[in-house]
């Protein structure tokens, strides 16, 4: 780790050992009392694209010598495919062990990533200091919270009902976090050849996860054209390569259809927690291309005003296109909100200004409850049809963007502060900013 921060990164390591214990030890015992099998269908959490039932049927064809991409079943990346085909050999309990190992690796990323971000966030506002207003002393960072909040971003994900839930029930999601966490970790940490071939590998397993490349590249801009170019150039390259070894390893080109694909096509309408799968089971299928570009460009339009607009700031601007990518995944579960609400605490000097904050929370809460009641009255009982559950799901994806948007909100407002004060006064009486 960088020198300057030495002292706190082996004061973190050394609590962090009781923490991975005890984590370890909570999925360990949840695996051992049987709920694994029981999330195995459970829809907000088990998806096509996450499920471990599914992989293990990829594996099972695979050693019948019939490929695994022939129907409609298996949509893991032939890499991925052959890597859990492996841990399989190694037998039940090493495979479920390396699920928890993922998310004890994926939280250690993310509380340094969360440190180093706070520290640069530290040293950048001494630098401006002199041009912040004098009453905003309040509102400054401070540099004993740093190892506070990243033991509590350490605490949080490994803690986290989402993604010990997701470790459980093995579902691939898991792996898809830690390799975000790495991604995010190099970036914040400098590496950025290296993140953009793990954005490249990210990509190519998840797709979605492609998005990151725009902030990182927007933010190497004041470092010259030049470092932008051959950024681009290495993510185009490992893409590229990561393409090839899939169809070096799945022996022929077939793993696309099933993986970008049926991503893109929705070919599977399987219910979850997101929006895509109720609208094409409703729409009509001369109708269906065009809500596919719609939804999906919706998707990408996000990604450059949140750059541009954080274009100093990385970090931030991956936080909040986490919440875009949870909101426009085709295939999300309730595991893909893991990492950005573990992430929460790293922007608690914005909560100050945040809104929405009791609502969504309350709105998350609701939504965990109702899931389960309305999936129940629907498909169990036969007493209700999907326009229950999709209620709870379009509750599910307003709480998301409350949460995302207050803390948008709080971020420029903040910003504003900084640099104009905490009261401002026009003819003696205290003016209050609008937002044009």
């Amino acid at each position: 780790m960088l020198s300057r921060n030495s002292c706190k990164f082996e004061r973190l390591s050394v609590n962090e050992g009781a923490y991975f214990v005890l984590a370890f030890a909570l999925r360990a015992f949840l695996s051992y009392a049987g709920l694994g099998y029981r999330l195995e269908n459970r829809i907000e959490i088990i998806t096509p694209f996450n499920s471990w039932k599914r992989v293990k049927e990829g594996i099972a064809l695979k050693n019948a010598g019939i490929s695994p991409y022939e129907g409609d079943s298996v949509h893991c990346n032939p890499i991925l495919l052959l890597f859990y085909e492996t841990l399989m050999r190694l037998g039940t309990v090493v495979t479920q062990s390396a699920f928890f190992v993922a998310d004890l690796l994926a939280a250690h990323l993310l509380a340094r990533a969360v440190i180093e971000y706070r520290s640069k966030e530290l040293e950048k506002e001494k630098a401006c200091k002199s041009g912040y207003a004098k009453d905003v002393q309040p509102l400054l960072l401070e540099g004993s919270d740093c190892l506070r909040i990243g033991r509590t971003v350490l605490i949080s994900y490994l803690f986290n009902p989402l993604a010990v839930l997701s470790s459980v029930a093995m579902t691939l999601t898991t792996f898809s976090n830690l390799i975000v966490a790495l991604a995010l970790f190099l970036s914040i940490n400098g590496s950025k050849h290296l993140c953009f071939v793990v954005l490249a590998f990210a990509t190519v397993t998840d797709v979605y996860p492609i998005v990151f490349i725009v902030p990182t590249l927007v933010s190497m801009y004041k470092d010259g054209l030049f470092a932008v170019v051959l950024s681009a150039f290495t993510f185009s390259c490992s893409l590229l390569l990561f393409v090839y070894l899939s169809y070096v390893v799945a022996y022929d080109w077939s793993f696309l259809s099933n993986t970008f694909g049926s991503l893109f096509i929705l070919s599977d309408l399987t219910p979850n927690v997101g929006l895509f799968w109720y609208y094409f089971a409703e729409t009509f299928e001369h109708y269906r291309l065009f809500f596919l570009c719609i939804f999906h460009f919706s998707f990408l339009t996000y990604a450059l005003p949140i750059s541009f607009c954080l274009r100093d700031d990385c970090f931030t601007a991956c936080f909040f296109l986490l919440f875009v990518v949870s909101l426009f995944k085709s295939y999300p579960s309730v595991c893909d909100t893991a990492i950005y609400s573990s992430i929460l605490p790293a922007f608690s000097h914005l909560f100050y200004y945040a809104r929405y904050g009791f609502p969504a929370a309350c709105t998350f809460i609701a939504c965990s409850v109702l899931s389960c009641i309305m999936w129940h009255l629907w498909i169990e009982q036969g007493s209700a049809n999907a326009n229950f559950f999709f209620a709870v799901t379009l509750a599910y994806a307003v709480a998301q963007i409350l949460l995302m948007t207050g803390l948008f909100y709080a971020y420029f407002k903040r910003r504003f502060h900084l640099k104009n004060g905490m009261k401002m006064l026009i003819d003696g009486e205290e003016a209050i900013p609008v937002l044009d």
